[in-house]
């Protein structure tokens, strides 16, 4: 190392300081009579010289350094001491020139390094001086899935701030006309370029090729789905089925489950979770305190346990082995294998059961009649059987009938209001605007009492027994069955106005 270099002096410097130290630790170990005489003049000899050698002259200097790869360089600029040479720029060309640097210089950081380091007298290290152009790869034309059928919605969070996973489902259902995935055009790769000029090969990227398959249309611009379903992607290939198959059950690892098409359920669907399809539903399992929303039909190999705080809605026929404290809607017939229990059934079918079919409990109303083999037992609670009336208008009809009453409650209160002030404008008016509302109710009702009653000729066959107490209502008629029956058929009696019971024909 030069002697006029910063560097050397420094060490210098620091060599200088630390022999200073040593000589005093030694003079506190020597005995008093033992010092050395004149140790401040020797010290003020010695930081004077230090001094001296500080301010050597030394010109600036740098120096270059190439990556492996050839694609930077980068330099460190040391500044002059104050009587020293600054950095020659055209040394640092030269330097550049000698070592091959002939692309992608970056004159203005070089000229501002040297500014720095010549003028404000500070280093600079490791600035990049001069960068290589990278390949740009050429991109094949390929197509990608749109965003949103690639990223899973997170799950839902409640008032609480606790994750609700139940609203997660690992499934991607799409819609018809639905554009499934983009066209990424053509992108043509362009040659690099490393700092000593040679030229660099750009590479081919590789993409998923994704191909259409079922149920798609590919169009200019990306490939569209043609009919609803869910997104199914295997060997780059995407298709969408109409019919969702899930291999377990319904539960946390697959989320509420909401489809518009066929639905197979390979488990059971378990408790608090729900499940909607456009479809029919097949559930091999059972059925767990979970609410159910089906356009098609609803078949379970198993039962529906609803635990009283769950309900099923089907548009469709519903065929079960067992129903226990569940409520049902159906708009077609309704199967129990084994019967119901405690449960509340409406359908604008028939309720059949199983031939050892037992109903016990609940309400059951079927609008074209039932067919059960035993119902209620000694010690059962009664059981309601409703037949021939739609249940649908009936229950328009009820909801008329407590908007009526609390019509009527409120204009009670208003009549006693307005006898202590008869000149409020705005209680006559509130007044008039229920009176106007009850007269469209009942109305309404009387217009709807017309479609209540749809089969007059809806009937109850029961080929085992039927305990007394069974309350039985066929278009408005009541019946309450007064000892124990076997094998009979409960129907309307239209000219009598009555409910009367006959033998079933013997096979």
């Amino acid at each position: 190392m030069s002697k006029e270099e910063p560097g050397y002096i420094e060490a210098f410097r620091r060599r200088t300081e630390k022999l200073l130290k040593e000589v005093q630790q030694l003079q506190e170990t020597l005995a008093p009579d033992l010092s050395i005489p004149n140790a401040n003049r020797v010290r003020e000899e010695e930081l004077s010289h230090l001094e001296h050698s500080f301010f050597l002259k030394a010109n600036g200097h740098f120096d270059l350094h190439i990556s492996e790869d050839e694609m930077l360089c980068t330099g460190d600029f040391y500044p002059p001491t104050p009587e020293g040479a600054p950095i020659d720029p055209d040394k640092v060309q030269e330097r550049l020139h000698t070592l091959g640097v002939i692309h992608g210089v970056d004159r203005d950081t070089l000229s501002h390094a040297l500014l720095t380091c010549n003028v404000d007298r500070k280093e600079v290290l490791d600035v990049v001086i001069a960068r290589g152009t990278p390949p740009t790869p050429e991109v094949p034309a390929h197509y990608v899935l749109e965003e949103q059928f690639q990223e899973k919605k997170p799950a839902t969070v409640t008032e609480e701030d606790k994750v609700d996973y139940r609203t997660f489902s690992p499934f991607t259902i799409v819609k018809k006309g639905d554009r499934l995935a983009r066209l990424v055009p053509f992108k043509p790769g362009m040659f690099g370029r490393n700092i000593r000029g040679r030229e660099l090969p750009y590479p081919v990227e590789r993409v998923q090729l994704l191909v259409g398959g079922k149920n798609l249309e590919t169009r200019e611009d990306g490939i569209y789905a043609t009919k609803d379903g869910v997104l199914k992607i295997q060997d780059n290939k995407i298709s969408v089925e109409e019919i969702l198959y899930v291999p377990g059950s319904v539960d946390y690892h697959t989320g509420n489950i909401d489809f518009p098409g066929d639905l197979l359920i390979d488990g059971d669907i378990q408790e608090g979770f729900q499940v909607r399809t456009a479809g029919g539903l097949l559930c091999k399992g059972t059925i767990y305190a979970s609410d159910v929303f089906c356009k098609g039909d609803l078949v379970v190999h198993g039962g529906i346990i609803g635990k009283g705080k769950s309900k099923i809605v089907v548009e469709g026929a519903i065929r079960v082995r067992f129903l226990e404290n569940c409520y049902i809607e159906s708009k077609q017939d309704v199967y129990s294998e084994v019967g119901s229990l405690h449960s509340i059934v409406y359908t604008l079918g028939t309720f059949r059961t199983g031939k050892k079919g037992l109903v016990v409990g609940g309400k059951i109303t079927a609008q074209e009649g039932m067919e059960i083999a035993n119902i209620g037992t000694s010690t059962s609670p009664k059981t309601e059987l409703i037949l021939g009336n739609d249940y649908q208008v009936q229950r328009k009809l009820e909801l008329i009938k407590d908007k009526s009453i609390e019509i009527s409650l409120k204009l009670k209160e208003l009549d006693s209001i307005l006898k202590r002030d008869p000149e409020n404008k705005e209680l006559s008016a509130a007044r008039e605007a229920l009176l106007q509302n009850l007269k469209v109710l009942v109305e309404a009702s009387q217009r709807l009492i017309h479609f209540l009653t749809r089969n007059e000729n809806a009937c109850i066959n029961v080929s085992g027994t039927i305990v007394p107490g069974t309350y039985i209502e066929i278009c408005n008629v009541s019946f309450i069955v007064p000892r124990l029956l076997k094998s009979v058929s409960l129907y309307l009696n239209r000219k009598m106005g009555r409910v009367e019971v006959r033998a079933l024909p013997k096979l």
